[in-house]
């Protein structure tokens, strides 16, 4: 579930309010928000590693088990 919250962080959009007359501040406001993509994106795929690596310990331990 984790994973998801995640990953929707990366894929919905994200006002952000610049002067286009600073292309200075576009540019820092552009790697702000590609910064907090990036993190999300690496959160997402190591909650997703981590969820699958319990699924197939869980799986492993049910069929031992039987």
């Amino acid at each position: 579930m984790l994973a998801l919250w995640a990953a929707l962080i990366v894929i919905l959009p994200q006002r952000l309010d610049v002067d286009s007359a600073w292309p200075r501040q576009q540019k820092a406001a552009l790697a702000s928000l590609l910064r907090r993509k990036a993190l999300a994106l690496n959160a997402a795929a190591l909650l997703f590693a981590i969820g699958l690596s319990a699924l197939g310990f869980a799986l492993v331990v049910a069929l031992l088990s039987a």
